[in-house]
This record gives C-alpha cells, structure tokens and sequence, in this order.
C-alpha cells in the first residue's frame, strides 16, 4: 500500500437539485484531500461491518431524499419493530441477543417479498440498538394511495386465523393506537398485515430458542383486552410494532438519519448491516430537476449563491417547524492543531463544501432566492 497516493485533488462542480423529497446543494470544491489508506480493502481485518460511518450516513439521507413509490400516488409511514422479550437490564439474563435478532429479521423477511409484491409495498429500514441493547429496526414503509380495500380485508381475514391473532386495541402512553394511519383504513389494513407477519416471526423464533416446541402448546389462554396468545415469558405482543403517519418524508430523516440528540447517540452501536431496502421494485429515484441557472460564470454564481443562501437560511429560520432548521444554521470550528489548524465550515454557507439536503424547503423557495440574487447582480 506504499505506492498508494495519500493526497488526492477532488473539485466539484456547484449545483442545485431539486428531489423527489428535498433541494440539494452542493458548493463547488477545488481542495487537496489526504486518503487514509487503513480503510482500504487490503487493511480490514475482517470485513465486518462495525457501525455507523459517516459515509453511510450520508448514503442513507441521499436515499431519503431520492427514494419515491413507482406509483407517485402514495403516503409514508414510520414503523418500529422490537422483540417483545427480556429486561430493561441490558445485564439481564434472557434478553435477545445479536443473533435473535438476526434469526428474527430473516425468519420475516424470507416469505415478505409475497406481501410486499400483493401490495406494491416499498420499504427502507434502519438497524438500531434500544437502551437495554436489543436490536430494534425502524423502517420508512411507502404504500400507494389506491388500494383495493376489499382484498385487504380478505387477506387480513386469513391472516388473523392463520395467525392466531386479532387486531391490535393497544395503545400508546399519549392515547394514540399503535398502529396509527389517521382516516385511512386500507393503509391500516396493510399495516396489520405486516404486523402480524411479525408477530409470526418473533413466536416462531421465540419457541426455537426457549424450548423448541410448537408454538401452541406454549401459547396462553387470550386475556380479557389481549391482543394475542403470548408465551409465559412475554408479557404482551401488542407493543412489538408500531406504526405512525410521517409528515412528510422530511420526518424520515428524524425518523431513520438523525443522531445529533443524545436519545439518538445512545441507540447507536450495531455491528452489521446498518440500512437497506425491502420491496426495492416498488421504489425509484426520480431524475432531479437542476434549479440553478446554467450558462453563469463562475465567479458571478459563487456571489449568487452567497445572496441567495442569505434568502434561503431567513426562510428557514422564519419556517423552522416545517424545516430542518439545525442543518441550515451556518456555523464554524477551528480543528486540529496550532501548527495544522483549519476551519471547518458547516450549515448552508458558501465555504462549506458537503453536500447538504434542504428538507421541507420547497424547490420554488430555493428557485426564487436565486432569481432575486442574479437580478441584484444584473443590477
């Protein structure tokens, strides 16, 4: 790896994208890069997977903002799958391990394709540890507005006796349903459909690992208000899948890509596979519309970014409940060292040369803070 180059020349070209969900930014770049050379191929010990890189982060916002249903009729839903057993001691004995949790997730998504193709059902999910460092999963799941309502209720029909489950009455702590898809019932349906697939999985590998019998010999009489039929050591199935409307797919980066709160930080940790998809054929990126003025030297649309950034960040501030007002937020630090110091720049600012995605700002916003700059330049 001594013949590798460890300073690389990396320029960009600035543009501005309108997404399918977000505007995204990118400044132009003309820099010199060092290349760490330890992560390369032929340095990694073992191949695995050992958390959250920056890269990947960055890989999982650009799927977000991208990602739209094949109909381009369709709503998104937050969902959060946990294992229903153990402690709140993560020290405990008996709670789910790494690999029960991974027996779970493939023993659910080896027969989802067939629900998911039935109902052009496309998902994104992301890998979390809870407090107690069970393995939970939270998931963006984009269902088409036009559904046949009546199928889903002869599927879900099955589904409830092949099961042995009934409709979740559960509640959460604010009152709220577990399973919440406001006034839409087909979007519900489909949400219990997938929850009782879960709830199959989890009592499959549940009896495999405590005492392999089947699982109705262990299953307990139906309680007053149950849900469903739990084994002696689960408390209740009704709390293993939740499911909310999202505002919007900006509330899919708070949702699956935001880890700037410590509640957050502390969810952080698996090894493995952080992100993916499921029902990808369901899913595409449509082609970006470029906002940006084409034709404009270089010199003049470096001075109409840093006028129309002004106009942008003063929409976000005054709008900061529909945006993400902390990306946009201009700031710097001073890293490294006195004899190698630098500033490093952050926020949507000319000097900053990420990429940054603007969620809930619209495209007309971004297009009319550019227009009003390279008029006042013209002027």
């Amino acid at each position: 790896m001594g013949s590798v180059s460890k300073l690389v020349l990396q320029r960009k070209r600035a543009r501005v994208e309108e997404t399918a969900h977000a505007v995204y930014i990118q400044n132009a770049v003309d820099r010199v890069l060092e290349v760490k050379t330890s992560n390369l191929r032929g340095n990694i010990e073992d191949g695995r997977i050992k958390g959250l890189s920056a890269h990947a982060l960055s890989r999982l916002r650009d799927a977000i903002a991208r990602t739209a249903h094949v109909s381009m009729d369709y709503s998104v839903y937050g969902c959060c799958l946990t294992i229903p057993w153990g402690n709140k001691d993560p020290d405990a004995p008996g709670n789910p391990t790494r690999a029960d949790a991974s027996k779970i997730w493939r023993r659910w998504t080896h027969h989802l394709g067939r629900l998911l193709d039935a109902w052009n059902i496309g998902i994104i999910y992301r890998v979390e540890l809870q407090t107690r460092r069970a393995v939970h999963w939270h998931m963006m799941v984009y269902l088409p507005n036009r559904v046949d309502l009546q199928a889903i209720v002869n599927a879900l029909v099955q589904s409830i006796a092949k099961f042995k489950c009934s409709l979740t009455t559960a509640r959460k702590k604010s009152g709220r349903p577990m399973i919440d898809c406001g006034s839409n019932v087909g979007h519900a349906h489909l949400m219990h459909l997938l929850r009782l697939s879960w709830v199959n999985a989890v009592n499959q590998v549940h009896d495999e690992i405590r005492t392999g019998a089947a699982w109705s010999a262990l299953s307990a009489p139906v309680a007053g208000g149950a849900d469903c039929a739990a084994p002696s050591d689960i408390k209740s199935l009704d709390y293993c899948f939740d499911a909310i409307p999202l505002d919007g797919v900006k509330s899919g980066i708070a949702y699956l890509a935001s880890h700037t709160t410590k509640h957050k930080q502390d969810q952080l940790g698996y090894e493995g596979k952080q992100w993916g998809y499921l029902g990808r054929k369901w899913l595409v990126e449509p082609s970006p519309r470029v906002l940006e003025l084409s034709g404009v030297p270089d010199d003049v649309s470096y001075r109409a970014r840093v006028l129309a950034y002004r106009t942008i960040r003063h929409w976000c501030k005054v709008n900061r409940a529909l945006t993400d007002w902390r990306t946009v937020r201009p700031s710097s630090k001073v890293v490294g060292d006195d004899e190698s110091s630098a500033r490093v720049y952050c926020g949507l600012v000319s000097r900053n040369p990420r990429p940054l995605y603007l969620f809930g700002t619209p495209g007309e916003v971004v297009r009319q803070a550019f227009d009003c700059a390279l008029q006042n330049i013209g002027g």
